[in-house]
């Protein structure tokens, strides 16, 4: 206890296990892994921290980049999994299914110009928005700082769907207007395979963003060779590095 709040008040860390032989390991912390999340329970224990006087000025800087950086943001705990999600598909893989990836428009701005506190409550309003907007049936998931995921099954005419989607979590949140960019891939175009269509939608994420954001793209065979926004890429660079928020 003593040791991770004193740990917590220099910096971001993760908690290490290290085997000393077959039967003993030893706990110890690190710096924060590139992809490493803030814990709800490491969350909690900054801000009473915080309140104790306890955090320094390099504890705080850790917490702004993070939340800056999207590792503050924890994954939906409610969120299902690619295992899940691939054997909805697999159970019935006749029926027609899309996975969409929406990421907020200019969050960064709404950090930088109202703070922190109201960027996550913006966060939270859209979470709500995107619940309910979705049928009862269709999964949705925070897979990153400001990224969402929806997976759907359909019938008929997909983009009426996706559509009615996009325009109900368009608006404002007080004085912040919610826009979102959205790349969508459905299994009639990218395959059945979960990783496949995870990346195809964010590949039509980045074709958005790079376009302009504020609008919705199908993944089509045109952005096969396109960069994207989260998922990882094969050659090592950053996913999206160059995309602005």
């Amino acid at each position: 206890g003593e040791a991770l709040e004193e740990a917590l008040c220099f910096g971001w860390i993760d908690g290490q296990m290290k085997s000393i032989d077959d039967k003993t390991y030893k706990k110890y912390f690190s710096m924060r892994r590139e992809k490493s999340k803030w814990s709800e329970k490491n969350k909690t224990l900054a801000a009473a921290l915080e309140e104790r006087g306890l955090m320094t000025d390099y504890g705080r800087k850790k917490i702004e980049e993070a939340k800056e950086n999207g590792q503050w943001y924890a994954p939906n705990p409610m969120a299902v999994t690619q295992e899940q999600i691939q054997a909805r598909i697999e159970d019935a893989p006749e029926r027609n299914y899309a996975l969409a990836i929406l990421d907020l428009d200019h969050f960064k701005a709404a950090n930088d110009t109202f703070g922190h506190h109201f960027g996550d409550r913006v966060l939270t309003f859209l979470a709500e928005k995107i619940s309910q907007g979705i049928r009862s049936g269709d999964i949705a998931a925070r897979v990153g700082g400001d990224e969402f995921l929806i997976f759907l099954e359909y019938k008929g005419d997909l983009e009426l769907v996706v559509s009615r989607i996009f325009e109900s979590l368009c608006g404002t949140y007080e004085d912040f207007t919610i826009s979102v960019s959205m790349g969508i891939a459905p299994t009639a175009t990218a395959g059945c395979d979960y990783d496949v269509l995870f990346h195809s939608a964010d590949q039509a994420l980045y074709t958005v963003k790079r376009g302009g954001r504020g609008q919705y793209r199908f993944y089509d065979e045109s952005m096969k060779q396109t960069l994207s926004v989260i998922s990882p890429i094969e050659d090592g660079q950053d996913p999206g590095e160059d995309v602005l928020k």
